[in-house]
Formats: C-alpha cells, sequence, structure tokens
C-alpha cells in the first residue's frame, strides 16, 4: 500500500536495493553518533528504549521478515528475495538477504509506530552492489527513507534531500544510519 514501510523497495520509482542486507532498525528518537556506532556491532534483542522496529533478516527460509520488537511488525519478502548464508559480520548472524535492484523488497504494513515524523534514527547493515539509486530503507511514498545515490548516503526527512559527503562502498559490508 501507499503508506507501507519497505526494506530494500521504493515506491513509486525503480530504486530497489541491490545487494545484500542485514538488520534493519528504526527508532523513534534521535540516537547520538556514540550511540550508533556503539550497538552497530550489537545483535540487539528488541526491548531497547526507543526502537520501533528490527528486522535481523537471517531466517535463512520462508516470505516472513520478523520484527523483534515488541510492536510485532513482521513483514513479507516480495519479488525474489533470497536468504543467504553462511558470512561473517557484526552483528554475527548466519544469513542475509539479498535483493536484485528490480522488484525485491520486505514489505511491512502501514502502522501507526512507524509514522516517524520527526526525532528518528534509521539504519542498517549493508553491502551494495553498484547502482545510481539503491534505496535500504522507504516509508511511504513522501515519507522518509535512507538510500545510497551515486555512492553516497543519502536521506529523505518528509519534506527535504539530504546527501551526505562519505562514500558508501560497493560489494563491503558496513553500518549506515541517519
Amino acid at each position: 500500500t501507499q503508506n507501507e514501510f519497505q526494506i530494500g523497495g521504493r515506491q513509486g520509482l525503480a530504486q530497489n536495493f541491490q545487494g545484500r542486507l542485514l538488520e534493519a532498525r528504526a527508532w523513534n528518537r534521535v540516537r547520538s553518533d556514540a550511540e550508533i556506532q556503539n550497538a552497530a556491532g550489537l545483535r540487539l534483542s528488541g526491548n531497547e528504549p526507543g526502537l520501533v522496529g528490527l528486522w535481523h533478516l537471517d531466517e535463512r527460509s520462508g516470505t516472513t521478515a520478523v520484527d523483534s520488537s515488541p510492536n510485532g511488525l513482521d513483514g513479507t519478502t516480495v519479488g525474489g528475495s533470497a536468504w543467504i548464508a553462511p558470512f561473517f559480520v557484526p552483528p554475527v548472524a548466519s544469513a542475509s538477504l539479498t535483493f536484485d535492484g528490480s522488484d525485491d523488497h520486505v514489505s511491512i504494513p502501514n502502522g501507526s509506530k512507524l509514522n516517524l515524523t520527526s526525532g528518528l534514527t534509521i539504519e542498517a547493515w549493508v553491502k551494495p552492489s553498484p547502482k545510481a539509486h539503491n534505496t535500504i530503507l522507504m516509508k511511504g511514498t513522501y515519507g522518509y527513507n535512507l538510500q545510497i545515490q551515486n555512492g553516497r548516503l543519502g536521506y529523505w526527512d518528509h519534506s527535504s534531500w539530504n546527501l551526505g559527503s562519505g562514500m558508501v562502498a560497493n560489494d563491503e559490508w558496513q553500518h549506515v544510519a541517519v
């Protein structure tokens, strides 16, 4: 639907993620750089204060991406998204989800807990393939998003586009957050 939350997808534009994703997180508060860095390599439980969605993306089979937060915002894989295993990257996991950059994504139904209008943090572990526009996380058509644009991390905050100066490496695991 128009206001769903997508991991690896972008509603209305052909800018879906190409590569592998692991552990997407959504918070209802702005986290400090130190908080983000200190927790980047940890496997969260889902009960951390302010965490509204936590998808480990390491299920290994099936079509459900389980939300480990108390909110139960489970997602459904769409397209040809496939579980890939094994590998090692913080947080330690046995699988990740791979996306073809065309129509693959995880669809999470619209829920009030994900209607974050201010004071939010979104983050994920990514291993992107080279592509001009790689959407990592997106809420609705005109909500918020996290994406890689021409090798740089970008963020849409409901009304304006913010593009970072640092580069995101292709074909390497890295943690990204805004």
